[in-house]
């Protein structure tokens, strides 16, 4: 019973589709433009804030990759720990899959 609640909520909606970056800030700005009425020259500032933020943003990730590969290599070989054989071969291929997913969406994102 718990397991199932569990997983009813962790089901994610189609309505809530993934963004690029690019897109969310799209939206970001016209809902505040919209909302609070921004001239050119806030706008203008806006962007540039938001320009900053990336930048620092994308310094963090770039700094913590290592950590947080690490951390997800442990998950990995403490999840084949539990699997048997066969069920690390699936678990194998079931990475494989996932790895090619996520370069097909980086691909895309470019």
């Amino acid at each position: 019973m718990l397991g199932q609640r569990l997983m009813a909520s962790n089901v994610v909606s189609a309505a809530t589709s993934p963004r690029t970056p690019e897109q969310w800030r799209a939206k970001y700005v016209a809902e505040m433009n919209q909302r609070l009425s921004l001239d050119a020259a806030q706008l203008t500032k806006m962007h540039q804030i938001m320009d900053v933020t990336r930048a620092r943003y994308n310094e963090v990730r770039e700094r913590n990759r290592p950590e947080m590969k690490r951390i997800h290599d442990e998950q990995i070989e403490s999840i084949r720990g539990v699997l048997s054989d066969t069920q690390k071969n699936g678990y194998a291929q079931f990475l494989l899959e996932k790895e090619a997913e996520k370069k097909a969406r980086a691909s895309e994102s470019r």
